[in-house]
């Protein structure tokens, strides 16, 4: 009954990936692998020769759920030297001598041929068994030689470099206004927090609750000083996660917070403000201005911080000097 089973599933798979590439085959031509494809010409008439340069973008799709697999369309385009002895089967290189500057292409593969032509590793929950892939492809020009393509790649990763930076920045607008968001809701917590164990503090300005206890002497720890603190760390329930000082320390060295220089958690560099050699204090850091959504053993992901803090020195970093009686004459 099972086997019968089985062979019905095959059969239906089978008629269904038949019935879809039939579907799609209207005005399609097929080449010697099976991959049907369908030109729209361009205006130019001069077929792509041996030794030239493709510039393309392409896409895929899954066939059955019509998300894209990978494509480069207005982004970084592809460059591709056409070597007829080394082009693939079942990909649109199979026609790329067929091919002129401005066509466009669809075309069609089988998964099942790619994995028996060793182009995908094997099935998996994308590239399932009797599916299909849609592709297009634009052939955007075509150059005779390298020296010819140098300029045209160089000029487009120009574009593509300040693509991404746009995109980048963008993103980084994106997760300031998210964070100055959480920042607001993780403070009104710690200002609850600090309402019920009398705390009382002054706000930084990204928003870490500081309660200086002692502003210690000197100098303050303010941007581009370094500051040599011992701390203990702790969950708002009490939880100790890591300290370097009292009974629960794991080491006893104090650690080198160099203010402006994002080696540490931002609620610390933002805190150092506050306090001079010697200064002692609270701080009561929101989770955004901590670690985030990155967790550890006894530190939850997205957790509002406490750290009773000690800062034992303040100073600048001396200039390294060269003693010139010791350099080669």
């Amino acid at each position: 009954m099972k086997q019968n089973l089985t062979k019905i599933k095959l059969v239906v798979a089978i008629v269904a990936s038949t019935l879809m590439l039939s579907a799609c085959n209207s005005n399609y031509e097929k080449t010697a692998s099976g991959m049907a494809y369908k030109i729209s010409r361009g205006k130019s008439k001069d077929s792509i020769k041996q030794g030239n340069i493709v510039k393309f973008y392409i896409e895929y799709k899954l066939q059955d759920k019509d998300s894209v697999l990978n494509s480069n369309y207005g982004k970084m385009p592809g460059y591709l030297p056409v070597d007829t002895a080394k082009l693939p089967k079942h990909n649109f290189t199979e026609i790329i001598t067929k091919l002129h500057a401005g066509d466009k292409v669809d075309f069609v593969l089988n998964i099942d041929t790619l994995k028996s032509l060793g182009q995908i590793p094997g099935y998996d929950n994308v590239f399932k068994k009797g599916g299909l892939i849609k592709g297009k492809v634009e052939i955007l020009k075509v150059f005779a030689n390298d020296s010819l393509t140098q300029p045209d790649y160089q000029a487009e990763a120009k574009k593509e470099e300040a693509r991404q930076n746009l995109a980048m920045q963008k993103e980084q607008k994106e997760r300031d206004a998210k964070n100055k968001t959480l920042i607001v809701e993780q403070t009104k917590e710690l200002k609850e927090y600090a309402l019920k164990n009398n705390i009382k503090y002054v706000q930084s300005p990204l928003g870490v609750l500081v309660e200086v206890q002692n502003p210690g002497t000197g100098m303050k720890a303010d941007s581009g000083k370094h500051a040599m603190l011992m701390y203990k760390g702790y969950l708002t329930n009490g939880t100790v996660f890591d300290a370097n000082m009292g009974p629960t320390a794991q080491h006893k060295d104090p650690i080198d917070v160099f203010v402006g220089s994002h080696n540490t958690i931002p609620g610390f560099e933002d805190a150092m403000q506050y306090f001079g050699k010697g200064g002692k204090g609270r701080l009561l850091i929101p989770s955004v201005l901590a670690y985030g959504d990155r967790s550890a053993p006894g530190l939850p992901a997205n957790s509002n911080l406490i750290f009773d803090i000690e800062v034992t020195d303040v100073f600048v970093e001396k200039p390294t000097t060269v003693d010139s009686s010791k350099l080669k004459k």
